[in-house]
């Protein structure tokens, strides 16, 4: 194809046609121009492609954190309750050496049982972290 053009090239230039050539060279900037045009669409669309993947990876790493976070809660909330049984069958009097020692009940539960809850935010310190190259879309999720 270069070929084809620097022969019609030559040909303009041999019989002095300046007027045509000059249009020609026109011609082969704009077609340049409209090329890189199409490379920089192509590269932008491809950019913004890998923007949106990592951000979905890094909202499924948020939701994951969410269950993480729920499953942690859930068990904790389970702990708190039979604590607070274990408690009541102790101020009732309902609870006896037996009981304690054959483990039939958790004594351990009642004076050192304490979880803090801790949120993981892994995921959102990802997605905060990526605030700057962010889709608009994305943002009112911050």
């Amino acid at each position: 194809m270069i070929k084809f053009f620097r022969h019609i090239r030559q040909r303009l230039l041999a019989e002095n046609k300046l007027s045509k050539y000059l249009l020609y060279a026109i011609g082969e900037i704009f077609l340049v121009f409209i090329g890189i045009m199409i490379a920089l669409t192509v590269n932008n669309k491809n950019q913004e492609r890998a923007q949106e993947k990592e951000i979905k990876a890094t909202l499924v790493e948020i939701q994951r954190d969410i269950t993480r976070d729920i499953q942690y809660s859930r068990w904790s909330i389970g702990r708190y309750i039979e604590r607070d049984s274990i408690k009541n069958l102790v101020m009732n009097d309902k609870v006896n050496y037996d009981d304690i020692k054959n483990e039939r009940i958790n004594a351990y539960s009642l004076a050192y049982d304490f979880s803090p809850m801790k949120l993981q935010t892994n995921g959102y310190t990802q997605f905060s972290n990526k605030i700057d190259k962010m889709p608009k879309k994305y943002k009112a999720l911050l």
